[in-house]
This record gives structure tokens, sequence and C-alpha cells, in this order.
């Protein structure tokens, strides 16, 4: 079977990774798998590492999905290499392929954001959370035709043992600095655990466009000995143990993988209650939940948290069992090849 896996953006981040993990569980499927991307996507030396054929795309399809040039392009790849099962990673290119597919094709759509309307009538839309499997449907998606198959991580076979908590409370977060990650809401929440003259400091790391005004809110609440901004994080093990607690303040998610990391580390997470989220985390059992966008409510959790840390300890136990049962690369791989049989 040959099979076309795509993905036209260039940054590095969680839709990246996963492309990069159905590029992986689609070889092992023992399959020809071409992955095409953009010229300059960060993805393409883990792609190397990992001995994945690529090719870089010499269009992308920038006039929408009536870009003639594009599709035109794309039946000659398919053409070319006999593609028989096309995976899409982004709305654009799953729009453009329904033009490009020949007839026996078959097209998989990968719902990574929040809109799901161009996999519907693709031959099969996968989708990472629950809200948005039944807002497909409610789109017009066939009900046979859609499955729900979250992302996962490579996590090793044993728990990590976690030190002892630090002397002052620490709580961590990384990720991309723009509006949806909510990191301004995040701020705020320290700000009023600051006031009631809680303990505790804070590490974040991360990049983006918001970089500059989260630091000047920093300094505007007098923060400064509170938190740290310590760049993009490389080594999440160093990250992870450096911290006691992980807290995604998102806006949205479709799927994060920031908390399953942190489960791998036997760090306990506080998310928003994103749709993301929902479906991963169940409140004071494996994780904590919070409310979106209401930082008052953060720094509560945040408090309770910190003055109940005696429960800790069961919280990352069952979080990692709850992550090496359904959220492992070898049960990701597992739905992976399952999906490609029923699909082909």
């Amino acid at each position: 079977m040959n099979i076309l896996n795509t993905m036209f953006l260039p940054w590095n981040a969680g839709t990246e990774n996963a492309f990069l993990d159905y590029a992986k569980a689609l070889k092992d499927s023992g399959s020809e798998v071409i992955n095409l991307v953009h010229p300059k996507a960060q993805i393409i030396p883990k792609l190397q590492q990992n001995n994945l054929q690529f090719i870089k795309t010499k269009f992308l399809g920038k006039l929408g999905k009536h870009d003639l040039i594009t599709i035109l392009y794309f039946k000659h790849l398919i053409k070319k290499h006999k593609i028989n099962i096309i995976f899409a990673h982004q709305g654009r290119l799953i729009s453009l392929f329904k033009k490009a597919c020949p007839k026996g094709v078959k097209l998989v759509g990968i719902n990574h954001g929040h809109n799901p309307k161009h996999s519907v009538g693709t031959d099969l839309a996968i989708t990472l959370n629950s809200h948005i499997f039944n807002e497909t449907i409610k789109l017009g998606q066939d009900k046979n035709k859609i499955i729900l198959l979250p992302n996962g991580i490579e996590i090793g076979e044993d728990f990590i043992t976690k030190k002892d908590p630090h002397n002052k409370f620490t709580i961590g977060s990384y990720g991309r600095f723009s509006y949806e990650k909510g990191y301004d809401i995040f701020i705020e929440a320290l700000k009023i655990l600051n006031d009631k003259n809680i303990d505790f400091s804070v590490r974040i790391g991360g990049s983006g466009i918001e970089e500059s005004n989260l630091k000047e809110l920093v300094k505007k609440y007098n923060l400064q000995d509170r938190v740290e901004f310590i760049g993009w994080v490389s080594d999440k093990k160093d990250f992870f143990e450096k911290i006691d607690l992980f807290l995604l303040p998102s806006r949205r998610e479709e799927f994060p993988l920031t908390p399953l990391e942190a489960m791998k580390y036997s760090t306990p997470v506080l998310a928003t209650k994103n749709y993301g989220c929902l479906d991963l985390i169940k409140d004071e059992k494996n994780g904590f939940l919070t409310d979106l966008e209401n930082p008052l409510k953060m720094a509560e959790r945040l408090d309770f948290i910190i003055k109940n840390q005696q429960i800790l300890p069961q919280i990352i136990t069952n979080a990692f069992t709850d992550l090496k049962k359904n959220y492992s690369y070898e049960t990701f791989k597992e739905r992976v090849i399952k999906t490609l049989q029923t699909t082909n």
C-alpha cells in the first residue's frame, strides 16, 4: 500500500509532532509512506532521524481550495507514486485533496484544529476529542466514516519516581506565547495568589508574539521575583524535575500534548476546561481542572493544590496509569494501523 502523509505547517509544535507520529506508525504498518511537507518545515530533521521518506512541496495552495496549480501538482504526485491513501493534516490540504483525488484513492482528514468543516465528505475523518467528533457529525459527516483517535507520546515502561516537593512550591508551564494559549490569564491568577501572600515560584518556557506583553504584565504586577521566563524548553525531563505542578492555561486546545508529557514525568497537571483536556483529565482523579478564562478560579485551584499536596502522589500514579493505557505511542500506533486496515 502506498500512502501520502501531508502537512504544510513550517514550525515545530503539537500538530507537527503528531504528523511525525503518523509518519512512523504508517511506516510500521508495512506500507510505503511518502511525507509531503513545507519546504522550510522544522520537522524535517526529525523525519531524517527516523529514516522517513519526504518530499518538499513545490506549491503551498496559497490561493485556497481552488488553487488549480497545487491541485494539478497533487494529481501528479498521486499518479507518479501510485498512492492508495492520503492522510491530510490541515483543513486547506483536505479541501485541495478532495479535488485532486482520483476515483479509488481514499482521503483521510485529521482534525487538529477547532473547525472540522473541511473533513466533512472525506472517506474517513479523524478527530482528537469528543466535542469535535460530535461537531463533525452535526456538519454532515457519515457516522460510519469518523473515528476518535487522540494523539500519544513515547513514555517508556517504568514509572518515574519524583523527588520530594521543592521548598517553595514551583508551578511550571511551556508552549507558544499566543493569545489562545492563555498565559495572560495565568499571570493574572498569579497576581491573586501573590496578593494572598501565598509562597510560590513559577518557571515559564516558550516563545512567541505575546512574549514582550507577558513580561510587561509580570513587571506590572511586581512578580519578577516569582516568575522566571526560561526560553524554549529542549530538555523536558529537566524542566519537570524542577517543578511541582504543570499548568495549562489555554483558552482553546483540541488535544494538547504537554499534559501527557507532565504525566510521563510524574508531575500533576492543572488545566483549563478546554475540549481536549475535558477528555483527558478527570478532576481530582488524574489531574485538576479549572474554568476557562477565569483567573480568580485558577488562583483558587492553585491555592487548593498548594495547601493539599498530600493528595498529589495518588493523582500522579493515576495519571501515569491512564497515560500508559490510553495515550502511549504504542497505543496510538495500534489504533492507526487498525484504522488503515479498515479504511483500505
